[in-house]
Formats: C-alpha cells, sequence, structure tokens
C-alpha cells in the first residue's frame, strides 16, 4: 500500500514537471507571459 501510494506521488511530480516544460516551451515567448510567471510560481 504504501509503496503505491509513493508511485503516485512519484507520476504526479512528474507529470508536474512536464507540464511546467510544456508552458515553458509554448508561452514564455508568448504575450501570457505574466499568466505564465504566475503559473510557474504556483508549480514550483
Amino acid at each position: 500500500m504504501r509503496s503505491y501510494f509513493l508511485e503516485k506521488i512519484f507520476k504526479k511530480n512528474r507529470c508536474i514537471a512536464e507540464l511546467r516544460n510544456y508552458f515553458f516551451l509554448n508561452n514564455f515567448s508568448k504575450k501570457e507571459q505574466v499568466d505564465w510567471t504566475i503559473l510557474y510560481v504556483y508549480l514550483v
């Protein structure tokens, strides 16, 4: 049960990291830079 829980957390953290990379690559140079910065701070 504990290993399942840890694996779930690990997958969630990996998903967040991938989302962060996705937003960084797609939105950093766009006009939504302020929104992206808020999202980045929230995810970090």
